[in-house]
């Protein structure tokens, strides 16, 4: 089951990338940065 944990927008990409969470709800530009710069995908 999903858990929803808050962290501090700055932190998206970071907690992302070393995995300590698996997924994002992100606003851009955080998005496009995840996309572009770390070659995340967009899950629709």
């Amino acid at each position: 089951m999903p858990t929803f944990v808050v962290i501090d927008p700055s932190l998206h990409i970071q907690q992302l990338e070393i995995g300590e969470v698996d997924a994002l709800f992100a606003y851009e530009p955080t998005l496009t940065i995840g996309i572009v710069k770390n070659g995340f995908e967009n899950i629709k």
